[in-house]
């Protein structure tokens, strides 16, 4: 007569292990999706900030061709779309602002002392959509 079949215990895994590997797993998981968000923030939040140092570049151009041309500088705003596009304030493709405000005095970090020659003007960056801004301290020199 045949001897019935060894049943072998060891085969497979048991309900705890496999718990175990599933919680272990899943906290791996949770955690590579917690940092994936940040890295998309910063990015995000890199993206808009070139993009308003290169429109803060753009409107300090304007602004010393016409910093000597008027008596004073007044407060001046800028409108611009996706694509750096100067556009009209009333635009619904106004996605990026600039206000620009000449500074009677010094600004923090720049340096000290008045000139005939020279001109502080405040860049304030912002978008319609949020209220981030960026504020950007600039001297104007007119023989630059």
């Amino acid at each position: 007569m045949l001897a019935p079949p060894r049943v072998n215990a060891n085969r497979g895994f048991s309900l705890v292990e496999i718990t175990l590997a599933l919680g272990i797993v899943s906290f791996c998981v949770i955690a590579v999706l917690g940092l994936s968000v940040l890295t998309l923030d910063q990015t995000r939040e890199s993206k808009r900030d070139v993009i308003w140092i290169n429109l803060a570049e753009e409107v300090a151009t304007k602004l010393k061709a016409a910093a000597w041309n008027t008596s004073a500088l007044a407060a001046q705003e800028f409108y611009f779309d996706t694509d750096g596009k100067t556009v009209a304030s009333t635009s619904t493709d106004a996605i990026y602002t600039c206000k620009a405000t000449e500074v009677v005095g010094d600004l923090p970090g720049t340096p000290t002392g008045s000139s005939p020659y020279k001109k502080t003007i405040r860049l304030e960056m912002g978008m319609k959509t949020s209220k981030d801004k960026l504020v950007i301290p600039l001297l104007l020199s007119k023989y630059d």
